[in-house]
């Protein structure tokens, strides 16, 4: 039996209780190898995906303030919603693809 399978089959013997704690503890340990990474994906060994794993601190990070310039066009686009993003930034968009921001 592989290490794996032994870890796993304890851990099926785990109260509910006991199987929190050990993810909590496992997954600080895989945040901490991957502390570059925005995310972490979680996949089999055949690549399929389960999902994500981040830390709190990487979500709970806030946008820069906008200036007083940005304001003035957020509040441009709010009161024109029907004119809200120009002919000339719909073809800039489409010329630049997926490279482009989004505009603001």
């Amino acid at each position: 039996m592989t290490a794996t399978a032994q870890i796993l089959e304890t851990f099926k013997k785990l109260s509910k209780k006991e199987q929190g704690e050990f993810l909590y503890e496992m997954a600080k340990c895989v945040i901490a190898d991957h502390a570059g990474d925005p995310t972490i994906r979680l996949a089999d060994a055949d690549g399929r995906c389960l999902g994500f794993l981040f830390g709190a601190e990487r979500a709970t990070t806030v946008p820069r303030p906008l200036t007083p310039e940005e304001h003035a066009e957020d509040a441009r686009r709010m009161a024109n919603l029907d004119n809200a993003v120009t002919a000339e930034e719909v073809i800039a968009l489409a010329r630049a693809g997926s490279r482009a921001p989004a505009p603001r």
